[in-house]
Protein backbone atom coordinates (compact mmCIF):
# COMPACT_ATOMS: atom_id res chain seq x y z
CA UNK A 1 0.00 0.00 0.00
CA UNK A 2 1.39 3.46 -0.76
CA UNK A 3 -0.01 7.10 -1.74
CA UNK A 4 2.16 9.69 -3.48
CA UNK A 5 2.24 13.16 -3.24
CA UNK A 6 2.08 15.90 -5.96
CA UNK A 7 4.44 18.93 -4.98
CA UNK A 8 2.88 21.39 -7.34
CA UNK A 9 -0.92 20.72 -6.09
CA UNK A 10 -0.28 20.73 -3.16
CA UNK A 11 1.55 23.95 -3.76
CA UNK A 12 -1.23 25.55 -5.52
CA UNK A 13 -3.43 24.62 -2.59
CA UNK A 14 -1.20 26.47 -0.35
CA UNK A 15 -1.51 29.06 -2.37
CA UNK A 16 -4.53 29.19 -3.04
CA UNK A 17 -6.02 29.06 1.15
CA UNK A 18 -3.34 32.45 1.36
CA UNK A 19 -4.81 34.08 -1.52
CA UNK A 20 -7.98 33.61 0.34
CA UNK A 21 -7.64 33.60 3.31
CA UNK A 22 -4.44 36.07 4.37
CA UNK A 23 -6.15 39.94 3.25
CA UNK A 24 -9.04 39.52 5.79
CA UNK A 25 -6.44 38.05 8.58
CA UNK A 26 -4.27 40.99 7.51
CA UNK A 27 -7.56 43.58 7.51
CA UNK A 28 -8.82 42.29 10.60
CA UNK A 29 -5.30 42.42 12.50
CA UNK A 30 -4.79 46.31 11.50
CA UNK A 31 -8.42 46.93 12.21
CA UNK A 32 -7.59 45.50 15.68
CA UNK A 33 -4.59 47.50 15.86
CA UNK A 34 -5.59 50.06 14.91
CA UNK A 35 -8.33 50.36 17.98
CA UNK A 36 -5.62 49.77 20.08
CA UNK A 37 -3.49 52.46 19.38
CA UNK A 38 -6.50 55.10 18.67
CA UNK A 39 -8.08 54.75 22.53
CA UNK A 40 -4.61 55.06 23.74
CA UNK A 41 -3.99 58.04 21.70
CA UNK A 42 -7.12 59.47 23.16
CA UNK A 43 -6.01 58.64 26.72
CA UNK A 44 -3.31 60.62 25.54
CA UNK A 45 -4.60 63.38 24.44
CA UNK A 46 -3.98 66.67 26.59
CA UNK A 47 -7.82 67.43 27.38
CA UNK A 48 -9.57 64.03 27.52
CA UNK A 49 -13.07 65.46 27.13
CA UNK A 50 -12.47 68.05 24.06
CA UNK A 51 -12.37 68.47 20.69
CA UNK A 52 -9.29 66.93 19.84
CA UNK A 53 -9.82 63.25 21.68
CA UNK A 54 -13.61 63.04 19.96
CA UNK A 55 -11.77 63.73 16.71
CA UNK A 56 -9.07 61.05 16.87
CA UNK A 57 -10.26 58.32 14.61
CA UNK A 58 -8.50 55.29 12.49
CA UNK A 59 -9.29 54.01 8.85
CA UNK A 60 -7.98 50.83 7.48
CA UNK A 61 -7.50 50.96 3.40
CA UNK A 62 -6.36 47.78 1.85
CA UNK A 63 -2.95 47.22 4.39
CA UNK A 64 -3.05 50.24 5.74
CA UNK A 65 -4.05 51.47 9.26
CA UNK A 66 -4.01 54.96 9.80
CA UNK A 67 -4.95 56.94 12.94
CA UNK A 68 -5.44 60.74 12.82
CA UNK A 69 -7.31 63.60 13.77
CA UNK A 70 -8.66 65.82 11.83
CA UNK A 71 -8.61 69.13 14.22
CA UNK A 72 -6.94 71.90 12.20
CA UNK A 73 -4.76 72.19 15.94
CA UNK A 74 -3.71 68.51 15.95
CA UNK A 75 -0.63 69.11 14.58
CA UNK A 76 0.26 72.20 16.91
CA UNK A 77 -0.50 70.40 19.93
CA UNK A 78 1.59 66.74 18.75
CA UNK A 79 4.43 68.48 17.18
CA UNK A 80 4.71 71.55 19.07
CA UNK A 81 5.01 75.51 17.87
CA UNK A 82 8.00 78.28 18.07
CA UNK A 83 11.19 76.96 19.80
CA UNK A 84 9.54 74.09 21.02
CA UNK A 85 8.63 72.20 17.52
CA UNK A 86 9.70 69.23 17.31
CA UNK A 87 9.81 69.13 13.78
CA UNK A 88 12.07 72.36 13.87
CA UNK A 89 10.05 74.19 11.91
CA UNK A 90 8.11 76.53 14.33
CA UNK A 91 8.55 80.34 14.82
CA UNK A 92 12.16 81.73 15.66
CA UNK A 93 11.29 85.22 16.46
CA UNK A 94 9.94 84.53 19.68
CA UNK A 95 8.69 85.79 21.64
CA UNK A 96 5.42 87.13 20.16
CA UNK A 97 2.57 88.13 20.86
CA UNK A 98 -1.67 87.21 19.80
CA UNK A 99 -4.96 88.44 20.82
CA UNK A 100 -7.14 85.54 21.61
CA UNK A 101 -11.10 85.69 20.61
CA UNK A 102 -11.94 87.98 24.24
CA UNK A 103 -9.96 90.53 23.06
CA UNK A 104 -6.92 89.29 25.41
CA UNK A 105 -3.30 89.81 24.83
CA UNK A 106 -0.57 86.79 25.64
CA UNK A 107 2.39 86.64 24.74
CA UNK A 108 4.40 82.91 23.85
CA UNK A 109 7.51 81.51 22.66
CA UNK A 110 6.08 78.38 21.91
CA UNK A 111 4.13 75.31 23.22
CA UNK A 112 6.06 72.43 24.18
CA UNK A 113 4.92 68.95 21.91
CA UNK A 114 2.52 66.53 23.09
CA UNK A 115 2.93 63.39 20.75
CA UNK A 116 -0.36 61.53 21.92
CA UNK A 117 -0.46 59.78 18.35
CA UNK A 118 3.45 59.01 18.12
CA UNK A 119 3.57 57.74 22.26
CA UNK A 120 0.21 55.71 21.25
CA UNK A 121 2.03 53.41 18.65
CA UNK A 122 5.00 53.20 20.92
CA UNK A 123 2.88 52.29 24.07
CA UNK A 124 0.88 49.63 21.80
CA UNK A 125 3.61 48.10 20.02
CA UNK A 126 3.33 44.94 22.35
CA UNK A 127 0.19 44.66 21.85
CA UNK A 128 -0.02 45.23 17.65
CA UNK A 129 2.45 42.37 17.71
CA UNK A 130 0.35 40.37 20.24
CA UNK A 131 -2.70 40.70 18.07
CA UNK A 132 -0.39 39.86 14.59
CA UNK A 133 0.55 36.81 16.46
CA UNK A 134 -2.84 35.55 16.91
CA UNK A 135 -3.80 36.11 13.19
CA UNK A 136 -0.72 34.91 11.89
CA UNK A 137 -0.10 31.58 14.30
Amino acid sequence: MGFSVDSKEVCANIAKVIEQQLPEAIKQALQESCQVVEAQAKVNAPVRDGQLVQSIKHEVDGNIGTIYSDVEYAPYVHTGTGLYSSMGTGRKEVPWRYKDAKGNWHTTSGQMPQPFLEDAMTQSKSEIEHIFKQYFK
